[in-house]
């Protein structure tokens, strides 16, 4: 006899995923209400005062640290209530290892930004601004973010093949002119 506890599904995603109905749907397939918030709201949305799980559609929405996407789904990811988190994206570390910042104050790898860059960012200031010219412990970086991170190859997915389709369009008098 395990109680099961009841979670709330709460979804931060762009405007055109939460209008899509998709989420809403997916929470009737598994008979469970699902809480959709946009990104540009989810700095205005309370913290739920129940347990919850985090989906974040595109979480490379909220890649840059210091912006109030990104705070406000730190703070929603670091909550006690929060009892898991997914993270949705076809992109999730399109920039490199720069894009852990957020990632790893969500799952507690460093303490914030000033952290990360202190620890794994090699810098040159020569040129009188800084440039990331490499990183720190790249070895350890690949796996903290293989740690929560999974990835498919293109060469996994079964896609079908192109089809090439040509039409020819008769143009009007007035148009060849």
């Amino acid at each position: 006899n395990h109680a099961i506890e009841r979670v709330w599904i709460l979804v931060i995603a762009p405007p055109a995923k939460i209008n899509s109905g998709d989420w809403q749907e997916i929470g009737t397939l598994l008979g469970q209400q699902v809480y959709p918030v946009s990104f540009g709201k989810v700095a205005k949305t309370a913290t739920p005062t129940q347990p919850y799980i985090l989906i974040i559609d595109e979480v490379h929405y909220a890649k840059a640290a210091t912006s109030q996407r990104a705070k406000a789904v730190i703070r929603l990811a670091t909550d006690p209530n929060c009892k898991q988190i997914i993270g949705l994206s076809a992109t999730a570390i399109p920039n490199g290892f720069i894009d852990l910042q957020t990632y790893g104050i969500i799952f507690g790898w460093w303490k914030n930004k000033t952290a990360f860059l202190r620890e794994h960012v090699l810098i040159d200031r020569s040129r009188g601004y800084p440039r990331i010219i490499g990183y720190r412990g790249e070895d350890k970086l690949k796996q903290l973010w293989q740690s929560v991170g999974y990835g498919l190859d293109k060469s996994v997915l079964k896609l079908p093949a192109l089809i090439n389709i040509t039409t020819t369009i008769n143009l009007s008098p007035k148009q060849r002119s």
